[in-house]
């Protein structure tokens, strides 16, 4: 809808938020620098866009109506941000921020993210404790998780990795 008038989005601003974003070969080099014996954790918040409540002034650009097949109209009115809208991905971003200063004042500055996605990556001497670390930050943020994976082997950026053999599929 990028450019269409007719779109919530033509009536958003930008904020123009300063971001970095990581990358498969972020991984990559991240395994290639701890070895083969490297442990990873990976989560994913679940709705990330739709945790967000819509502007009350803005509900009005969010009815919708369907017509079912009697011919019966039907309206709904969406409360939550959706995916696709630009203010849904930079209220996130803000969100994303706080989670990520929060983890790194927890010392887990290397921790990745990727939109709603979660990486860390340690020796198995500190995996644990680490964890137990990013566990309890999303737990105090009421933040529940899924698609957790813990192990040498996990699904990632829509690569397959197993990190001692050292691959990506």
């Amino acid at each position: 809808s990028k450019g269409d008038r007719r779109s919530v989005n033509a009536l958003s601003i930008n904020p123009k938020l300063l971001s970095a974003h990581m990358s498969a070969s972020t991984i990559c080099d991240i395994i290639a620098a701890l070895g083969p014996e490297a442990i990873a954790w990976c989560a994913d918040i679940p709705a990330c866009f739709r945790r967000q409540n819509i502007n009350e002034r803005l509900l009005p650009l969010f009815v919708y109506a369907e017509v079912d097949a009697d011919g019966v109209v039907h309206w709904f009115l969406d409360l939550a941000n959706p995916f696709g809208w630009a203010t849904s991905e930079w209220g996130w971003q803000c969100l994303l921020a706080l989670i990520m200063w929060k983890l790194r004042a927890e010392g887990l500055e290397d921790t990745l993210s990727y939109v709603d996605n979660f990486f860390d990556f340690s020796l198995p001497a500190v995996a644990s404790s680490r964890k137990a670390k990013l566990l309890a930050v999303f737990t105090a943020a009421d933040i529940k998780l899924h698609d957790v994976y813990e192990g040498q082997q996990f699904p990632g950026l829509g690569w397959l990795w197993d990190i001692r053999q050292m691959t990506m599929t």
